[in-house]
């Protein structure tokens, strides 16, 4: 089982991150997506986050990567721009 599936969604049903992503279209974050998310509004890039969250560069760049494709965003300006909009920064 991949860590992927051991994790757990942040947004709980009933949650308002959760109603708030499902309307916009948005999939659930979990834990790390917050983490990446957080370290991206701050200016961090790829390996920045790798050093503060103790992880190779490549696997913060997928980290990124599915940030973005779970709020259906292309670059990490529309990633931050989307969290302040749904209220998750």
């Amino acid at each position: 089982m991949g860590l992927s599936r051991v994790r757990t969604v942040v947004a709980l049903p009933g949650c308002r991150h959760l109603q708030i992503l499902q309307l916009s279209g948005c999939s659930p974050l979990n834990e790390r997506d917050l983490d990446v998310l957080h370290l991206l509004t701050q200016g961090c890039r790829n390996g920045e986050m790798a050093v503060r969250l103790h992880l190779a560069e490549v696997t913060a760049k997928k980290h990124m990567s599915s940030l973005m494709r779970k709020l259906n965003v292309q670059d990490r300006a529309q990633d931050v721009l989307q969290a302040k909009k749904l209220g998750l920064v």
